[in-house]
């Protein structure tokens, strides 16, 4: 098959497993690789991988009947890649950096995961570099990431693009939404590697601080008064009806769309 242009890339996190999605012009298929396979192909990370719009991309697809790499046959063409090839537009790294540096998105590195509890229930900040905090709930980040509470720690160095809902739209709840910046509609998160990969780095560069409930953390009923909340997008302090709104009541379902 000849080089292909591509169209739109993505990333998605399903069952705890990250793939990114590339979509080539005049097919109607999507080629799903791993973020590893990317970034081996083409040195980006998974927070630039918008920039290769606009590249080629050469798959060479398994054909039924063959025998693939995990010893199982093939039983449909043109379904599962045996490799692939893609071709930076242009063909040097810096040059494509400098031209395709406007089609990246603004994701934030995560610096620090943390858990308390407020109310009775768990729930999760997530703190980025730039000293903004997300927070959602434990069963959120847990259904989305497949992560244990005991390994959220292990998201730092990930990345989220936080989306949030704006003042008159209607919720996931079916309630009214009366303020901008403040109620997270998409999360937006990608890994920095696969789990086992995020394990090693973790524990090959693990820090001085490292808080959860898990381990009494004294992130408790006060964290607020020390990081406040969401009310301008991400600082502020905001009332107890307010936190509520923003750690609960929106299905997993919202969370994670690019």
């Amino acid at each position: 098959m000849r080089h292909k242009k591509i169209k739109r890339v993505f990333a998605r996190i399903k069952k705890g497993r990250q793939l990114v999605g590339i979509e080539v012009e005049n097919h109607n298929y999507t080629i799903f690789l791993s973020g590893s396979n990317v970034k081996q192909n083409t040195g980006l990370n998974i927070n630039e991988i918008e920039m290769l719009e606009g590249s080629l991309i050469r798959p060479d697809f398994y054909k039924k009947g063959e025998k693939m790499f995990n010893e199982k046959i093939c039983e449909k063409d043109n379904l599962l890649i045996r490799d692939f090839w893609i071709t930076l537009v242009p063909n040097n790294i810096e040059k494509f950096k400098a031209i395709n540096q406007t089609k990246k998105i603004d994701f934030k590195q995560i610096k620090q995961v943390f858990t308390f509890t407020r109310n009775g229930r768990v729930n999760c900040g997530i703190k980025t570099l730039d000293d903004e905090v997300v927070f959602v709930t434990k069963k959120r980040l847990e259904g989305l990431t497949s992560l244990d509470e005991s390994e959220f720690h292990i998201l730092e160095n990930s990345y989220i693009n936080p989306i949030y809902y704006k003042n008159g739209e209607i919720m996931a709840g079916g309630k009214k939404c009366y303020s901008d910046n403040s109620i997270i509609k998409e999360l937006n998160l990608r890994f920095s590697g696969n789990v086992e990969q995020m394990h090693q780095n973790f524990e090959e560069n693990e820090p001085n601080f490292y808080y959860s409930h898990s381990n009494n953390s004294n992130y408790s009923s006060n964290s607020y008064a020390e990081y406040g909340g969401p009310s301008d997008g991400y600082g502020g302090h905001i009332d107890d009806d307010f936190i509520n709104d923003v750690l609960g009541g929106h299905p997993d379902a919202y969370w994670n769309i690019d």
